[in-house]
């Protein structure tokens, strides 16, 4: 007698786009999450759904999916554009049936709002490169960050200029860093985001770099600073990175590599994922 093991369905919301030259070497967001969080051993279908063009799944899509993944993307979290208000609205249905949802950069402010919670632009500007991430004791509390070590760290790359203000009731903080207090939230137990980006590369984040670098030179004025010289800080238009954010994309630095255990409940309730992020030594 044989048994048949249903297949597991995922979905992207995807909430932005890179542009064309980004995507076209890269892939899109969608596609850098699922390389992250899929099961290569396992029988999984994972769709892509462009809500920031309007395209969302239907109902009965929605109650197929064993988890929703929640892309970052450039819009705001707190704007009133018709596709935000719709997908608020499906994040607090897919919360109260019990979901499982992992938000990310936009996605970790949307569901801050669509929860209760508020965010808005970050008054230390626009953040670019590799933060260190420390873990707060409220992550031990909970089965799956008991295994963590007290005051854990790693690094986790950042590309936002917004962020969570004030969480959402009966929220929980589990994770700060230097510049952004509220990277990581939990919500419930099938709920969960994070501010940082734990699908790009060190790769892709040069890339990024080079794209805000070279957009910051075309908007830039003589009196601004040249990125090309060596200096603590510079500016590029509404830029404002630090040189270590800038080192730690540069490829051409040494690195060594963080094996980073990523707390990713939008599989199977807060299963842990692994990946790689490189930081240079300083």
């Amino acid at each position: 007698m044989s048994t048949t093991t249903r297949q597991r369905k995922y979905a992207v919301l995807l909430c932005g786009h890179l542009g064309p030259k980004l995507e076209s070497r890269w892939g899109h967001m969608a596609h850098m999450l699922q390389v992250l969080l899929q099961d290569p051993d396992g029988d999984e279908q994972w769709d892509t759904h462009p809500v920031c063009d309007g395209q969302f799944p239907t109902q009965d899509q929605l109650q197929s999916y064993q988890g929703l993944v929640v892309s970052g993307g450039a819009a705001d979290a707190f704007s009133k554009e018709p596709w935000i208000l719709q997908l608020r609205q499906v994040l607090q249905e897919e919360h109260a049936r019990g979901q499982r949802i992992l938000g990310v950069c936009f996605g970790h402010q949307l569901l801050a709002e669509a929860l209760g919670g508020r965010a808005g632009r970050a008054t230390t500007g626009l953040e670019l490169g590799a933060r260190v991430i420390r873990t707060l004791p409220a992550l031990q509390q909970h089965w799956f960050g008991a295994a963590c070590p007290s005051g854990w760290t790693f690094p986790l790359h950042e590309s936002h200029q917004d962020q969570v203000l004030e969480i959402p009731p009966g929220a929980q903080l589990l994770a700060s860093s230097d510049i952004t207090r509220m990277e990581m939230l939990v919500y419930s137990p099938h709920c969960m985001s994070v501010q940082g980006h734990p699908e790009f590369s060190a790769d892709f984040m040069h890339s990024l770099i080079q794209h805000w670098m070279d957009r910051g030179r075309q908007d830039s004025t003589p009196a601004e600073p040249d990125p090309s010289e060596s200096s603590s800080e510079f500016e590029l238009g509404n830029m404002h990175c630090k040189e270590g954010e800038r080192m730690a994309c540069n490829l051409s630095q040494p690195s060594t590599r963080w094996y980073v255990e990523v707390i990713a409940k939008a599989k199977f309730g807060f299963a842990s994922v692994v990946m790689q992020c490189e930081m240079p030594q300083f």
